[in-house]
C-alpha cells in the first residue's frame, strides 16, 4: 500500500522559507487564526537568525535550523507517512 504523501513533490526548504515576506505572511495567518504564540514565533529573533543564515549559505541556513530546533526543546513526531530525517530533524 502507498503512502499518503507518495508522488508529492520534494521543495526545497531554503527556497520555500527564504521567500521574500513569507515568515511575515505566515507569522499574520497564525495570529488571525488564532495561533498567537506560533506567530511569535514566526516573527522571533530565531526564525530571522535561520532566514539570514539561509541567505548566506545553504549549509548554514541547516546549521541555524538545527541549533534553533535544539534550542527550542521541541522535536517533531514521526508519523505513518511522515519521518524527519537527518538534515531537518532527528
Amino acid at each position: 500500500m502507498r503512502g499518503a504523501l507518495d508522488g508529492i513533490r520534494v521543495v526545497d526548504m531554503a527556497t520555500l522559507i527564504a521567500a521574500p515576506g513569507a515568515a511575515r505572511h505566515l507569522a499574520d495567518f497564525l495570529e488571525a487564526v488564532g495561533f498567537a504564540r506560533y506567530a511569535a514565533i514566526a516573527r522571533g529573533e530565531h526564525t530571522r537568525q535561520v532566514i539570514a543564515a539561509w541567505d548566506t549559505d545553504v549549509s548554514d541556513g541547516y546549521r541555524a535550523f538545527r541549533d534553533a530546533m535544539s534550542a527550542s526543546g521541541v522535536e517533531p513526531p514521526d508519523l505513518p507517512d511522515l519521518r524527519w530525517g537527518v538534515v531537518m530533524g532527528p
